[in-house]
C-alpha cells in the first residue's frame, strides 16, 4: 500500500509539473512581445523628438517672422518719418527759391 502511494504521488507530482509547465514557444513569445515593446517605445521617442523638433522649428520661425515683421515696421516708420522730413526741408527750400525776393 506505502508503495503505490508513492508512485501515485509521484504521478501527481510529474502532472502537477507537466500542467505548471509553460506552453512550448512561450519563452520566445516573451522575447517577441519585449521587442514589440522596445519598438514601440522607440518609435514613440522618435515621435516625441520629432514633434518636439518642429514645434521648436514651428516657434522659432514664427519668432523669426515676428521680429522681422516688427523690424520691417520699425524700418518702414524711420523710413516714412526720415523720407516725410527730408520731403519738408525740400519743399522749404524749393519755396524759398520760388518765393525769394517775392516779399513772402
Amino acid at each position: 500500500m506505502k508503495f503505490s502511494a508513492v508512485i501515485m504521488l509521484a504521478l501527481v507530482g510529474t502532472a502537477l509539473t507537466v500542467a505548471a509547465a509553460p506552453a512550448p514557444g512561450y519563452g520566445k513569445n516573451l522575447k517577441n512581445v519585449a521587442a514589440n515593446n522596445k519598438a514601440l517605445k522607440n518609435a514613440n521617442n522618435a515621435a516625441v523628438k520629432t514633434n518636439k523638433y518642429s514645434n521648436n522649428v514651428a516657434v522659432n520661425q514664427g519668432f523669426k517672422y515676428n521680429q522681422a515683421k516688427k523690424n520691417t515696421n520699425k524700418n518702414s516708420k524711420a523710413y516714412k518719418k526720415n523720407y516725410n522730413n527730408a520731403a519738408k526741408k525740400n519743399n522749404k527750400k524749393n519755396a524759398n527759391v520760388k518765393n525769394y525776393g517775392k516779399g513772402k
